[in-house]
Parts: structure tokens; C-alpha cells; sequence
């Protein structure tokens, strides 16, 4: 049997919730936390607050950074000359920016740009520059990432890729049976199990969406 060790609030003195998790390149894991970021190396707990004290939504390690998301800011840790990991905001370098109660929920990297998405927005991060994207008609419930692309699922609604920072319809709603893709997983020759919310598994070749047949329960 594999050796299996809880940990509770006590051990890591940290919030009761942990929203994100990731491992990064030295083996050290990391949380999104109610009270900031938490980093264990098998050892000893360390807590890295966010500005204003924020909990920590999503994570995404890219070499040296910590990308993660929060509130109405996104941003990275990185290790400063004493190996403690400090805080650099992106979201800061949006000018009269319009908010829309963005809570960044979900973090990709395709390429070299890292994509922060939230319920209702997402930003793109090039590695100089962030641009905001927002489109009242359509907003995005989950970003997908398969065979470096980003597919998207809106609110209540269709299945899109996102390509050249624009939507592209692949999946009217109704064709999934009212139904919404919570998990994407890819396959070979650039295909994907679509996963969905209450009516299973549909196989999808980029045009062609079939149902996986699931196994009878008839004894």
C-alpha cells in the first residue's frame, strides 16, 4: 500500500481551504491557500501572503515563476537573491481597465504566453505586456487545454476555440444535449474525450462529436 500522510490547518497553520495545487521543477509542492501561497518541501511549510492578505485561486509553475490568481489581480512569485519567493503583480500593468468582478479561476501557458481566465474576462500575458479580453455575449465558464490550444466552454453556452485571441464556434450547446464541457481530455491525432456535466463522454475529432458508449448495468 502506498504511504499516504494528512496534513491538517495545524501542521501548515494556514486557512482550512486549499484551492490550487502544483509541484514544482525541485519537487517542492505548492497551494493556493485561503491565507496566501503555501510551499511544502517534504519538510518544512512556508506561507507567502498576497497583497491586501487575498487567498490564492489558482496556480501555474513555469520554470522559475510562480504564476498564480486571485481576486482582481494576477501575478507570480519568484525567489529574490535569499531564496524567498516575492510578488510580482501583472494585473497592475492594466491601464482604466473596466472590471468585471474577475476571480481568476484557471491558469494556462500555450507558447510562450500564460492565459489568466476568470467567469467573466480573460488576459493574456506575452511576457512584456497584459491585454484584457471581455465580450459581454460571451463569457468564458472553462479554458481547456489540448495539443497546445485553448478550447473554451461559455456560461450557458457553446463549445469554442480560442484562436487568434478571437472565438471560434466548434459546438452548439444542443449538440451535447443542453449540456456543458467541464474536462477535456486529449487523444492521439489531435483528438479529445469531451467530458460533460450530466451526459457523460462524447469522442470529438475536431468535427465529427460522437457518445462513448458507456457499459450496460442490465444484469
Amino acid at each position: 500500500m502506498p504511504i499516504v500522510t494528512n496534513y491538517t490547518a495545524k501542521d501548515y497553520q494556514a486557512g482550512l481551504q486549499n484551492w490550487a495545487l502544483a509541484q514544482g521543477k525541485n519537487g517542492e509542492m505548492y497551494i493556493g491557500n485561503n491565507t496566501g501561497l503555501l510551499c511544502f518541501d517534504g519538510y518544512t511549510w512556508s506561507k507567502y501572503q498576497m497583497p491586501g492578505n487575498q487567498l490564492v485561486r489558482s496556480i501555474l509553475i513555469d520554470g522559475d515563476r510562480i504564476y498564480v490568481g486571485t481576486y482582481e489581480d494576477f501575478g507570480y512569485f519568484s525567489r529574490n537573491s535569499l531564496g524567498i519567493l516575492e510578488y510580482t503583480s501583472l494585473w497592475n500593468q492594466l491601464e482604466n481597465i473596466k472590471t468585471h468582478n474577475d476571480e481568476i479561476w484557471n491558469i494556462l501557458k500555450i507558447g510562450e504566453c500564460i492565459y489568466f481566465q476568470s467567469f467573466s474576462s480573460w488576459f493574456k500575458y506575452d511576457g512584456n505586456k497584459v491585454t484584457a479580453h471581455y465580450d459581454s455575449k460571451h463569457l468564458p465558464l472553462y479554458f481547456h487545454k489540448a495539443h497546445e490550444r485553448i478550447y473554451v466552454q461559455m456560461v450557458n453556452g457553446d463549445f469554442y476555440l480560442l484562436e487568434n485571441d478571437e472565438y471560434k464556434l466548434l459546438i452548439e450547446r444542443k449538440a451535447l444535449k443542453d449540456d456543458s464541457v467541464v474536462a477535456l481530455i486529449p487523444t492521439s491525432g489531435g483528438k479529445m474525450i469531451l467530458c460533460t456535466e450530466w451526459n457523460g463522454l462524447f469522442d470529438y475529432d475536431g468535427t465529427t462529436l460522437s457518445p462513448v458508449l458507456q457499459p450496460s448495468t442490465k444484469n
